[in-house]
């Protein structure tokens, strides 16, 4: 009775620390994706109701199946993955960038993997921005680099043309 006791105290303190944890967390079947848990911040990420994301399979997320597929071989080669980015889709259909960092383990008996999810939203909106005004600042130089060769070439036009024009002043 005491060992039930000391597993069922250890299970619940899993379980207040996956749940408070603020990085989205799952915990899937390698071989099906079927979902053992997710955390409360997966649902937010995804924008649905935790019992949502807690029934059926990871494969529902990925708008692209080679992306799942990437991560299972390389969890099967290296038994980790760290840092893959891939889309993935919300319940309202939007698509959205994220690294995935997944761990395999042993889950009564089967494959599983511990993935972490880390929304790169912001910074591929940032990293657009910046292209972006790179862009817009070479085409700058390039104006400022023209304008700069015109003018060299009206005051080399100029010279000779105001001399012209004084002998034909009367």
């Amino acid at each position: 009775k005491a060992m039930e006791e000391a597993l069922k105290a250890s299970e619940q303190r899993f379980r207040a620390f996956a749940e408070a944890h603020p990085v989205p967390l799952f915990i899937s079947e390698v071989e099906t994706g079927k979902i053992i848990f997710a955390s409360p911040p997966c649902a937010q990420l995804l924008r649905m109701s935790l019992d949502e994301v807690r029934s059926g399979t990871t494969l529902r997320f990925y708008p692209d199946p080679a992306h799942r597929a990437e991560l299972v071989d390389r969890i099967r080669r290296d038994g980790h993955a760290e840092g893959l980015e891939v889309r993935l889709r919300r319940a309202d259909g939007s698509e959205f960038w994220v690294a995935l960092t997944s761990q395999m383990i042993a889950f009564e008996g089967q494959d599983a993997m511990v993935t972490a999810v880390v929304d790169l939203t912001e910074r591929k909106r940032v990293e657009a921005e910046l292209a972006r005004q790179r862009q817009s600042l070479h085409q700058n130089e390039k104006m400022s680099a023209l304008g700069s060769l015109l003018a060299g070439v009206a005051h080399e036009l100029n010279n000779p043309l105001s001399v012209v024009v004084g002998h034909a002043s009367p």
